[in-house]
């Protein structure tokens, strides 16, 4: 084959490639697979770090050490529980980043797979965490006058849609009663459209009611689309924008960090998965949750340290099988759902919660102990449950 072809069949492939990547058909059949890479097939837009870095002081205590201190842990697997030293849980469940903090001081810093402080570590679902802080910023600032203000009255393009009850609150709870299967990923299912189409203001307003508001939680990315959308109306600005102005700045980030928007055309921050840093700025921005800087404590007590399943039924739950690993969280190990964050009662009282991300990306907060966990990989081999793993360290530390 002479050079000439091959320059044209290459410039024909990319010319396709690019093509194919901007439709929703041609992405669901190039990309397919959820993978820890998928942020890079994205557009981007920075959320710029600001002068000044918030410094995260060092134990004198070698992360090696810290792991080695933790020689038994046991965890749930599909075969039952099992133990063994937690070095070996991260390094054998395909962890790329690790640390944990107490006092505002990092214990254990590790890295995996050659990642390593400098590293893009993608989010998935723990935006859905970062976007809860963005609406309580806004709701302080008058901008979103109540989490129980109507969505219709920002998004007028839903009136009539038979939504007309549902409130900013049934959003962040993940309770709006639309139509949405998380684990279905038939090629238009409304989960896998969420996941792949090029204009996510677009599809988030083709959804379909299925239950009234508030009457089960049901996960569902359409939910933080939404949200987005009216952050953007209300703040007059981009959610990059608004993201680095409110938190990014102001938290003393150490890099950039970026979210993928859902194409250059639209310009949407794709707001259930999109965002993307460095591990030691997401480390930053859990300790806005323990530090008072930037939230208030009651928008932290309502959006993380609340269990919005008022009724306190099972029911509310029914979406996840009993014997589930989710179900059972829920059902049988005190766990809860409030605003974009997962949480965890002792004795019915809330006391740590988490942001949690698809391929097991972690923020586990425990403000009562001061202790912050963060891991971020590329899925687990036998991990069912990396909470119940951070409930663990907590107790011993």
């Amino acid at each position: 084959m002479s050079n000439r072809r091959i320059r044209y069949l290459a410039a024909a492939a990319a010319i396709l490639f690019t093509s194919c990547s901007n439709t929703y058909l041609g992405r669901y059949l190039l990309w397919n697979k959820v993978d820890i890479h998928d942020y890079q097939n994205y557009p981007q837009r920075t959320v710029s770090a600001g002068e000044k870095t918030t410094a995260l002081a060092s134990s004198e205590t070698d992360s090696d050490l810290f792991l080695e201190s933790f020689s038994s842990i046991t965890y749930g697997t599909v075969s039952g529980n099992i133990k063994k030293p937690l070095g070996e849980i991260l390094e054998s469940n395909n962890t790329l980043g690790f640390m944990v903090l107490k006092n505002n001081r990092i214990l254990c810093e590790k890295y995996y797979g050659g990642y390593s402080r400098d590293s893009t570590f993608p989010s998935f679902s723990i935006a859905k965490s970062l976007t809860s802080a963005l609406v309580g910023i806004a709701v302080e600032e008058g901008l979103i006058g109540s989490v129980n203000d109507k969505v219709v009255t920002y998004l007028p393009e839903l009136e009539n849609k038979g939504v007309d009850s549902l409130t900013i609150r049934h959003l962040l709870t993940m309770s709006s009663g639309f139509d949405f299967e998380l684990f279905d990923s038939a090629p238009y299912s409304a989960s896998t459209k969420s996941y792949f189409h090029p204009n996510t203001r677009k599809n988030a307003l083709k959804f379909s009611v299925v239950r009234p508001p508030g009457d089960i939680y049901s996960y569902d990315n359409y939910n933080t689309q939404l949200m987005g959308m009216i952050l953007e109306r209300v703040t007059g600005m981009s959610v990059s924008r608004y993201t680095e102005s409110r938190i990014w700045k102001p938290m003393g980030a150490g890099s950039d960090a970026f979210w993928n928007l859902d194409s250059d055309k639209n310009g949407s921050e794709t707001m259930a998965y999109g965002f993307n840093a460095a591990l030691r700025d997401y480390a930053r921005f859990a300790l806005i949750y323990t530090d008072n800087r930037i939230l208030s404590d009651d928008w932290i007590k309502e959006s993380a340290l609340t269990d919005w399943n008022i009724s306190g039924s099972d029911a509310y739950y029914e979406k996840f099988e009993p014997e589930d690993t989710v179900g059972k969280f829920f059902r049988e190990w005190g766990g809860y759902y409030s605003y974009f964050w997962w949480g965890y009662k002792e004795e019915g009282i809330p006391v740590d919660f988490f942001a949690f991300g698809m391929l097991d990306q972690l923020i586990y907060i425990s403000p009562g102990n001061d202790i912050i966990i963060l891991r971020f990989g590329d899925g687990s081999e036998d991990v069912l449950w990396w909470p119940e793993i951070f409930r663990s360290i907590v107790r011993e530390l």
